[in-house]
Parts: structure tokens; sequence; C-alpha cells
């Protein structure tokens, strides 16, 4: 049964939107991804672009040249490649207001978010037909635990949303996704629909059992669709189907034409274990559409604030 003494903490989205960019075509749709929800929470955008600084170090080391003139002419340049990109698209003031660090990417974003207090960061991921940047990937894995807030990796389709899914499990953290997913939704007027996948029950090979996997499946998704059902907001459309997680996950988007799929990283279901393993890497890979990872947990800030 759900859980219900949790405390879902309040869902605020747009109200301040950190955008990764890098000069790249996916991190433009990220920026104009960014663009729509700040716009549609009359909230503040804000892009940021991180600058190495090993090469600066070395060049220093080896010229014996000035490392601060070195560092301004990297800065300088790693702007002007960010910005390049978004003109036509964003106002010179806010390309003026584009914040470019040195460090790691990981690092800079960290550290932007917690300085603008920002409530959603947004990566750029794969276009369509073009293999997804490995360090994307890794990066929006290594962010989750350090902000502690919502991480969206663009789909192949850029910065387009106009259908969300949203995947739970019948964990007292199910509602947290689900309360982003809807405002998600409303921010940028798209429908949202809910998915649980029950896994079939695995026995040990040669256990004699008077039970019926399949039956046994059948049972819990019918319970899980009745008690999602309540947990839902009433225009979120929740289905229950029975098989492997992240292929039934993949059969939803694309049976729903989904363009953006949400999920929880805190549950005892099998969304919880799909988005605390490598599979996470994987779908952030082959997934068809944006996805938007949900942290259940506080992040470092959180807990900073409440020690």
């Amino acid at each position: 049964m759900m859980e219900r003494d949790f405390e879902y903490r309040p869902v605020a989205l747009g109200r301040s939107v950190l955008v990764g960019v890098d000069g790249s075509r996916e991190s433009r749709e990220a920026a104009l991804l960014g663009q729509r929800l700040a716009k549609g929470a009359t909230g503040s955008l804000r892009l940021v672009s991180a600058a190495s600084n090993a090469l600066v170090e070395v060049a220093a080391t080896r010229g014996g040249l000035s490392l601060e003139g070195l560092e301004e002419g990297l800065l300088r340049a790693a702007d002007a490649k960010a910005a390049a990109p978004l003109r036509g698209d964003f106002s010179d003031v806010e390309l003026d207001e584009l914040v470019v660090r040195l460090g790691t990417p990981e690092k800079v974003l960290a550290q932007a978010a917690e300085e603008f207090d920002a409530d959603v960061m947004i990566l750029g991921g794969r276009r369509a037909r073009a293999p997804g940047p490995r360090f994307r990937r890794r990066m929006a894995r290594r962010l989750l635990p350090l902000g502690g807030i919502p991480v969206v990796v663009t789909g192949p389709d850029g910065s387009r949303i106009d259908r969300i899914l949203v995947g739970v499990d019948r964990s007292r953290a199910a509602r947290q996704p689900l309360l982003l997913a809807r405002r998600l939704g409303e921010l940028l007027g798209v429908p949202v629909a809910a998915i649980h996948v029950v896994d079939l029950p695995a026995f040990p090979a040669g256990l004699e059992l008077d039970l019926d996997p399949e039956d046994l499946a059948r049972r819990e998704a019918a319970s899980a669709e009745a008690e999602l059902a309540s947990l839902a907001p009433a225009d979120v459309e929740v289905s229950v189907v029975v098989g492997d997680v992240v292929e039934s996950l993949m059969e939803a988007v694309r049976s729903n034409s989904a363009t953006a799929l949400v999920l929880g990283t805190q549950g005892r279901g099998a969304v919880h274990r799909l988005m605390l393993g490598s599979v996470t890497e994987a779908l952030l890979a082959e997934l068809p559409c944006t996805l938007v990872v949900v942290p259940s947990w506080p992040g470092d800030r959180e807990r900073r604030r409440n020690a």
C-alpha cells in the first residue's frame, strides 16, 4: 500500500532556470527549452558555460606566459563560442549575462545552480540520427546528488515538448515526479500521462511453487491501477503495464507519442532500481525523447540549509 505519511516538497519549476551551453546545437535547443519554461513561469533564465582551465595551466607552465592573460583569453573565447548559436533567439541583454567560468562542466554548473538558486537544470542531449555525447550523460548523473534539483536532458527533438509521460512506482516518493510532470505540462501547455510498470516476478530455477507469475503480475497491476488513480491528479491519465521496465517505458513513449519522459530517483519499485543503475545512461543514450530526472532526496544545498 502507498505510504501516506510522506511530506511532499512543493513543486517550484521555472522560477529560476539554469541551462548549460557550450556552443553546440544541442545546447541551443536546451536554451530554447529553458527560455520557454522561464517565460511560462515568469521566472529567470541563466545561461552558463564552462571553460577548461587545464589548457591554461599547461600553457603557462610550458611557455612562461601570464596565467591571468591566458585565463582571460580562454574565457572570452568560450563566451563567444557559447553565444554564437544563440544569437537571433536571445536578446543582447540575455547574452551579455551569459556566465562563463573556468572549471569542469559538472563543477561550474553545480556551483551556478547553488549561486542562482536554480530549481531546474537543462542540458543538451543527442540529435536525431546522431550519437549521444557521453560526457553529457555522465554529467547528468553526477549533477543529481549535488544540486538536488531536476535535471533535464533534451532528446532528438530538442526543445519540442508536446506530450509528457511520467513513470511512477508505488513508493511514498512517487507523487513528486507526478507533481513535477503536471507542473511542467502546465508551463508548456501540453497533456500529461502516467505509467506504472509491473515486473514479472522471478523465482529461482527448479523451485516449484503453486503460483503463476503472470497471474501474480496481473493482480499487482490491478491493485496498482486503483492505488495510483487515487494518487495522481485528476487531469493525469494513469496506465499500468506488465513487463520489462526499460522496454515498457520505451514502448510507452512511442505509443503515446511522448516527447518527454519524467522519472523519479527514489522509491522501492522497478523505476527506483532503474534510475540507480547503469541503465540510466542507456536511457539517456537511446530514449527517443527528452528525459527529466527528478531527485526525491534533498541535495547538498538543501541539507546545508536544514542543518
